[in-house]
């Protein structure tokens, strides 16, 4: 089966990351977008999607955060945390794609903790605009019912048992994404155990969210338990204060009840009913950036 991407490796200050890039067909339209994946969602989670949208024109971007989908020895892993993606990660991809597209125009559509990215580092300043899906302004208490005891119970008993013991969080174990390095879990840990959620990581890194005057289009998913409606409500309220916002709430209706989640709204099954609206949004985000 043919490649429809190119497998780079991006330096930075720390260990290379491993990303792909999927060359727009024919012309292009001389508009990049970066793809930031959620916590635990490896780079090949969105590949169907990253050849659609290169499809209608873009050049497309995936990346792995440093200590996922690929094998780093323990002694690496321990320097890793959600720090290091914001501070290390996000810039360096971000420098590489501008260096490879100095001319173009750069977008960045981020999954729950990869919108998130977008507050907590100046590269931000290099985008022309923003979609965000399932990223939320949350914490434990956020969740209802047995969503807030199985949190609760992953978030304060089985991770720091895990890294204690394995040195790592084995999230593939539970069918939560890729395996966790220590410190990334840990911090996890302390966003959802903290009343402000991811946003209190600005403590730490600085805070971007409140100096964004950008677009940035922030969905929601009806069924999305991890992200429901009024969390992302709150995070446009609160986290991007100053950005033009622009709401989206996506309705089961919409799939003919067809579930989507936290994350198979990427996923190529939502490609005739979900998926335009991304190329719709997209063009609205070059229009409103055209100079």
């Amino acid at each position: 089966m043919a490649k429809h991407f190119v497998e780079i490796s991006v330096p930075t200050s720390m260990y290379p990351l491993h990303a792909r890039y999927y060359q727009p067909s024919g012309p292009g339209n001389n508009r990049v977008v970066l793809i930031q994946s959620g916590i635990g969602f490896p780079q090949h989670f969105y590949g169907s999607f990253s050849r659609h949208l290169k499809e209608h024109g873009f050049a497309v971007y995936t990346y792995n955060y440093m200590g996922i989908g690929s094998a780093i020895s323990k002694s690496r892993s321990n320097r890793i945390s959600l720090q290091t993606w914001a501070q290390v990660d996000f810039p360096a991809i971000t420098n590489y794609i501008k260096t490879q597209h100095p001319n173009s125009k750069l977008f960045l559509i981020g999954h729950s903790f990869g919108g998130h990215l977008i507050g907590l580092s100046p590269a931000y300043k290099e985008y022309s605009g923003f979609i965000t899906v399932g990223t939320q302004f949350s914490s434990v208490k956020s969740y209802k019912g047995v969503y807030k005891i199985y949190t609760f119970f992953i978030f304060n008993f089985v991770i720091p048992i895990c890294n204690i013991l394995l040195g790592y969080f084995p999230a593939k174990s539970l069918k939560l994404g890729e395996n966790l390095p220590k410190h990334v879990a840990k911090d996890w840990r302390y966003c959802l155990n903290h009343d402000f959620g991811v946003l209190a990581l600005t403590k730490m890194v600085g805070d971007y969210y409140q100096e964004n005057t950008n677009n940035i289009i922030l969905v929601s998913i009806e069924d999305d338990w991890m992200s429901p409606k009024k969390t992302v409500d709150k995070l446009a309220a609160r986290g991007f204060i100053r950005a033009k916002k622009i709401r989206k709430h996506i309705t089961l209706a919409q799939t003919n009840n067809e579930p989507i989640g936290h994350a198979n709204i990427f996923k190529s099954k939502f490609k005739l009913n979900l998926w335009p609206f991304f190329i719709e949004w997209l063009n609205f985000l070059n229009d409103a950036n055209k100079d």
